[in-house]
């Protein structure tokens, strides 16, 4: 059975016990809005609901990165000045990184495939905070 947001049990239970700090500057969950913890869609496509898509990061990441894509987000001054830096990724986004880096080297000449899934509706930008 599937959560509010459409991701399974299993894939949730994973992600609860794997992430214990945001999953892009690291900082420890929180009670202020900014560190509560909230789902995150490490591509931007719903319909990717895999352990290597989704993850925990603090609200204040999620609301930074919004509907941008990954790589761009994470050369950004906005990412830096959130303290989102190489050292702090978790393995889960270094590894998302580099598969978004792969395709976009073999989809370079696609208009269509530039992308790393680019979803830009209100339901895929918007955080989803966990249940504490």
């Amino acid at each position: 059975m599937a959560n509010q947001w459409g991701i399974p049990k299993h894939i949730e239970e994973a992600v609860l016990k794997r992430d214990q700090r945001c999953v892009y500057c690291g900082c420890e969950f929180g009670s202020q809005r900014a560190t509560m913890r909230s789902w995150e869609h490490i591509i931007n496509d719903i319909n990717i609901t895999t352990l290597e898509n989704i993850a925990l990061c603090c609200v204040g990441c999620n609301a930074s990165k919004g509907a941008k894509l990954l790589c761009d987000w994470l050369d950004s001054p906005k990412a830096k000045h959130r303290g989102v830096l190489e050292h702090k990724l978790a393995p889960v986004v270094i590894a998302a990184r580099e598969h978004a880096k792969r395709t976009a080297m073999h989809t370079a000449g696609s208009k269509d495939s530039q992308s790393e899934n680019r979803i830009t509706t209100a339901a895929q930008s918007s955080f989803h905070p966990v249940d504490q």
